[in-house]
């Protein structure tokens, strides 16, 4: 075979194989992670008790997504993530878990995300205000401000109510924000009138009747600045059979 015509065909060759390369390259999957939300406002909470909220983590890219860890920031803030390794359109929960303490008035926490997306880490934030004496919030009263749904016998107990209290001069309309809906179900009164009282219910579904749990629910009331409350629940099962 002439000289030439082995130098064209390794040419050829050649560039196939660069083509390749920068063609492999170009179509590499990129991960990418996008959050359904990152703030949350848990408003009005009181001291001593555990609150939560879940954010949800997209994998919105064409590659595997891949959380490395989840540093909460602080000994009173946890924050467990149902999975790490996401493909493609899939989806983690990570709930952030918030010990109120002794802790007083407004409390901001920074939760960082660091995945292999690469670059800086992502943050969600979280917001309470932490009051000593809730029985004197405004422009509710919940009583009780701790809903403790424990059960020590073998008699069920898969529901709780709660009554909220109106000390403004305006009529109050309460919707709920959040709640753990594999876990509970939250209904409260359409309205509150001036100085009234109307009671709210916690149901637990079925399948969480056999656990123990500290979760919260938040609510949010139609006033001037949208004040929220947040509910701590908590349930600890010990039955005679357990004991």
């Amino acid at each position: 075979m002439p000289n030439r015509t082995i130098s064209k065909l390794t040419g050829f060759i050649l560039t196939m194989t660069l083509a390749a390369v920068i063609g492999g390259t170009a179509q590499a999957g990129t991960p990418r992670m996008e959050i359904s939300t990152d703030v949350f406002n848990f408003g009005y909470a009181p001291q001593h008790a555990k609150i939560s909220h879940s954010f949800w983590l997209k994998s919105a890219g064409d590659d595997t997504l891949k959380i490395v860890k989840v540093t909460p920031g602080c000994g009173c803030t946890k924050a467990p993530l149902d999975k790490d390794v996401l493909l493609p359109g899939d989806s983690a929960r990570l709930e952030i878990i918030f010990s109120t303490k002794t802790y007083r008035n407004r409390i901001t926490k920074a939760p960082k995300i660091t995945t292999n997306e690469g670059g800086t880490d992502r943050s969600i934030k979280i917001m309470t205000h932490v009051v000593s004496r809730p029985d004197s919030t405004y422009p509710i009263v919940i009583s009780p401000y701790k809903l403790d749904m424990s059960q020590f016998t073998e008699v069920t107990r898969d529901r709780i109510s709660f009554t909220l209290e109106n000390v403004s001069d305006q009529e109050i309309r309460p919707t709920l924000v959040y709640a753990p809906n594999d876990i509970m179900e939250v209904s409260l009164p359409e309205l509150i009138g001036p100085g009234e009282k109307q009671d709210g219910m916690v149901l637990l579904n079925k399948q969480v009747l056999d656990n123990s749990f500290e979760k919260s629910f938040t609510i949010e009331l139609n006033d001037e600045k949208n004040t929220r409350f947040t509910i701590p629940i908590k349930r600890t099962v010990r039955t005679m059979s357990q004991k």
